[in-house]
């Protein structure tokens, strides 16, 4: 944070990209921004700004609460499939959904393809689909037993019922001969998911490790061989709590030795990426609470960013911030409406047809796509908040507050009002004053507040709006004397 403090005389330049509270256990915290994200961008001095989650707006309907979503991309089945309510289902380019087949459970459903099936696992039950054979439970006379987890790897169906690793027959996919299993030896404990890398490998991650199988092209018996050299002791904390963005995976998971915190995880190595306010949240859970986390990697107009789905929240880790200014910067909170925490949106999924970023829902049978042109989420209005670092201004009076941002092109001027308050304890926030974001059309607006009276010590700012717009904010000015 530059600053320049002169006795009598304050001005500072103040990032929003993270602020400091303090909590009842006499303890400093962040407090994060909500539903607002970094962008890395240089602009009128600052290393970047922060910019307002795009909204969701209406796409289809589905059979239910989501619980999985794939895009295929297999040419004589491509299409978007997701698991909604107890139904597999196709969504067209238009839209229009047709059923499938039945899926039972309410659990969230671990999803792959291959050159001749969509496969998915639910209920500990196999199933597959294609046009030509339809819908169907795969049991092999009770040979593929009570899997957890399934993934497609050198032309194996392969899965994990959370001890024995087993795959198909290579020419017959419905086939899966005892013969052709195996146990992660790296450590004995529980298998949770099997995942292919980019290198074509098989990825088993467990509860306190994950070791990496290489085909060994061997004519009989389980055809993955250890690859010692990449087994770590991490692991994760449920099948679904881990995602590949960008070659990467991402993770919540635990040593034997630690608790559960949020790590990037690729070839074999580990890295914690959970700041120290993530890891406090983190510990307001159980391990078996957490094996619910599902994770959601996305790209959008070159930010990295990672949505992990905890029981009662979910936060965003912002990968390419986390690059320029660390792990701990990186962190927000996304949210659906005001007064609740949790965001409604789940199992992101690509749909190259229309080229947006298509949703799930963990409310109702909402399929929705994540868009840019607004803020609101089904018309509805989510609140953001940013928050700054304590800034010390002892017996000092604000003259002036101004922040960077990009006016006059707000669809909705009463919607564009931003309420701004301060704190003194770090705990509570007292009066509000009110600024409008920007006057359509009044592209010189400057967004100013003055007069924010006497500063007995320290203070910080919090800025809040519940708007049908997206804002972006760069950089806060901060005169005082």
């Amino acid at each position: 944070m530059p600053k320049t403090l002169i006795t009598g005389f304050f001005m500072s330049a103040i990032t929003l990209i993270k602020g400091d509270s303090v909590d009842s256990n006499v303890d400093y915290r962040d407090s994060l921004p909500v539903n607002m994200y970094g962008v890395n961008k240089p602009i009128l001095g600052a290393a970047g700004y922060m910019y307002q989650m795009p909204g969701l707006t209406p796409f289809s309907t589905g059979e239910g609460l989501d619980r999985g979503g794939i895009w295929v991309s297999t040419p004589e089945f491509e299409g978007h499939y997701r698991v909604s309510g107890t139904n597999l289902v196709v969504i067209n380019s238009l839209g229009d959904v047709t059923v499938l087949g039945t899926v039972p459970g309410t659990e969230q459903v671990p999803m792959d393809f291959t050159f001749n099936n969509v496969i998915l696992v639910a209920n500990k039950n196999l199933y597959y689909y294609n046009p030509t054979d339809g819908f169907r439970e795969i049991t092999d006379g009770g040979n593929v037993g009570n899997p957890i987890s399934v993934t497609f790897v050198a032309q194996f169906v392969v899965l994990t019922d959370g001890e024995r690793i087993y795959h198909s027959q290579i020419l017959d996919e419905e086939s899966f001969p005892l013969a052709n299993e195996a146990v992660a030896e790296f450590s004995p404990d529980k298998t949770l998911t099997v995942k292919k890398n980019e290198d074509n490998e098989l990825v088993v991650p467990g509860e306190f490790s994950i070791e990496h199988f290489v085909f060994n092209a061997a004519p009989s018996g389980f055809a993955f061989t250890p690859l010692d050299r990449k087994a770590t002791k991490l692991g994760i904390t449920g099948t679904l709590a881990i995602d590949e963005l960008e070659a990467v995976w991402y993770i919540v998971g635990r040593r034997e030795e630690t608790a559960p915190s949020c790590y990037v995880y690729s070839a074999g190595t580990g890295k914690k990426i959970a700041s120290r306010e993530i890891e406090q949240v983190l510990a307001n859970y159980t391990d078996d609470e957490l094996s619910t986390v599902t994770v959601d990697g996305i790209t959008l107009d070159k930010v990295s960013l990672v949505f992990y789905h905890f029981p009662n929240e979910t936060y965003l880790f912002n990968a390419s911030i986390a690059e320029t200014h660390g792990i701990d910067n990186a962190w927000s909170i996304v949210k659906t409406g005001v007064k609740t925490d949790n965001y409604r949106a789940r199992n992101f999924v690509r749909d190259p047809r229309i080229g947006e970023w298509l949703v799930g829902d963990k409310t109702d049978s909402s399929i929705g796509i994540l868009d840019k042109k607004v803020a609101t989420q089904y018309g509805d209005i989510a609140e953001w908040l940013l928050f700054t670092p304590f800034i010390k201004l002892e017996q000092l009076s604000i003259d002036n507050l101004e922040i960077e941002t990009i006016p006059g092109i707000v669809n909705d001027i009463e919607d564009a009002t931003v309420f701004i308050s301060r704190t003194e304890d770090g705990r509570t926030y007292g009066q509000e004053w009110t600024e409008l974001y920007g006057d359509r059309w009044d592209y010189n607006k400057r967004f100013y507040v003055r007069r924010l009276g006497y500063v007995r010590h320290w203070m910080g700012f919090k800025f809040r709006g519940t708007s049908r717009n997206r804002m972006a904010f760069g950089l806060l000015n901060v005169e005082a004397s």
